[in-house]
């Protein structure tokens, strides 16, 4: 007969146990939760900063340099030579937008690139091609191209007279021709944007008569460029997450228009690239003197000749461009609002105040938790004089 067996009674977990382990568990698991989030957005804003931070090293690094380097060449010491007036266009120009960011419009030549108009150009007319004194550099040498080049296809050229400008690409060339692109690079007068999505201020560029209807004239500056850059200022809305979107100011650097008025339309065909989403404003100060040859150390500031900062300085387009024209410049001030993208909010303006920047008389920044910072900086111009003599 087999031995009856007896088991043990079996017991698990009770009700009030199981509650107790997932509530510890729980707590556990929103701790890590927690930490994950804070450490996100933590890495989330340092990111942010750390763009930010760039963005400004680009401000003080490319952008300044392409700003110090111009009129480069286009400030010619003898512009009688080429020219009975002062030419329309000496390297900066000047798209000042009071209330809203200030755009402009520069360009830098090459010292080793300068010819002249040997025949009369008219846009339309004359069709593409440039009859130019030279388009071999003196001592050019086949073996050594790296060391001093001649003109050559893809470059990018421009001509000058007093009545305007046209900035063109190089299609083909020969000893003292110059085809163009048929699409220009950009000419005076020719900027027009539309407003942005959220009513942001177009850019216009005037002009009495535009660049590519003005007669360019024997002995017109034929000058191969080394930089041309447009840089705007464009409002979008940026998508957040999936249900939100902000409001984003776009720094934009645009090198070739291809003959469009709208650069920075959406359909536009420029070669344009966005140099930063996280700069809110910029205002541009023009510093020139009347005797600009006479300056010292101790020279004071001239109001008159001090233009778009606001209060008792001068807000007169027509006398900063005759100042650029006749090399009086001195220096240009910059001052900038950078912003982190984290947080970004929706809907009305909050309430951050930002004392006045330029001639902007303070404002609301856009809603949102972010981070922000006003950069001032000074960038003082280049002034390359290029003496022909017959």
């Amino acid at each position: 007969m087999n031995p009856k067996i007896r088991l043990k009674d079996q017991k698990g977990f009770s009700l009030i146990e199981m509650m107790i382990s997932m509530g510890l568990f729980l707590v556990v698991l929103s701790g890590v939760y927690v930490m994950v989030v804070h450490y996100g957005e933590v890495s989330q804003t340092e990111h942010s900063r750390l763009r930010m931070q760039q963005e400004t090293r680009f401000l003080t690094g490319p952008f300044a340099s392409d700003v110090q380097n111009a009129g480069a060449v286009l400030t010619i010491t003898f512009t009688g030579f080429f020219l009975k007036d002062d030419p329309y266009f000496n390297g900066i120009w000047p798209l000042n937008k009071t209330n809203y960011p200030d755009g402009i419009i520069v360009a830098s030549g090459d010292p080793e690139a300068v010819t002249r108009l040997t025949e009369p150009y008219v846009p339309g007319d004359s069709g593409s091609m440039l009859t130019v004194e030279t388009t071999e550099l003196e001592g050019y040498d086949a073996t050594r191209p790296y060391e001093l080049r001649q003109w050559a296809k893809g470059d990018t050229g421009i001509i000058v007279c007093k009545d305007g400008y046209l900035v063109f690409s190089v299609e083909t060339i020969t000893a003292t021709t110059i085809t163009m692109r048929e699409e220009p690079v950009y000419f005076s007068g020719l900027l027009n944007t539309t407003a942005s999505v959220f009513g942001g201020v177009s850019y216009v560029d005037t002009a009495a008569l535009p660049g590519d209807s003005v007669e360019y004239p024997k002995n017109a500056p034929v000058i191969r460029l080394d930089s041309f850059a447009i840089y705007l200022f464009k409002e979008v809305a940026h998508p957040f997450d999936s249900v939100s979107e902000r409001l984003v100011r776009q720094f934009i650097r645009i090198s070739d228009c291809m003959g469009k008025a709208d650069a920075l339309g959406d359909g536009s065909e420029s070669v344009k690239s966005i140099i930063s989403e996280n700069i809110w404003d910029m205002q541009i100060t023009y510093l020139a003197y009347e005797n600009f040859d006479e300056l010292t150390p101790e020279t004071p500031i001239d109001n008159a000749h001090y233009y778009f900062a606001g209060g008792t300085t001068n807000s007169s387009t027509d006398d900063l461009l005759l100042d650029l024209r006749n090399r009086r410049l001195k220096q240009i001030d910059m001052s900038v609002i950078t912003m982190t993208d984290e947080y970004g909010g929706t809907g009305d303006f909050e309430n951050r105040y930002v004392e006045a920047i330029g001639d902007r008389i303070g404002y609301y920044l856009p809603n949102g938790k972010y981070n922000f910072k006003i950069l001032d900086f000074s960038i003082e111009t280049k002034n390359y004089n290029i003496i022909f003599s017959d």
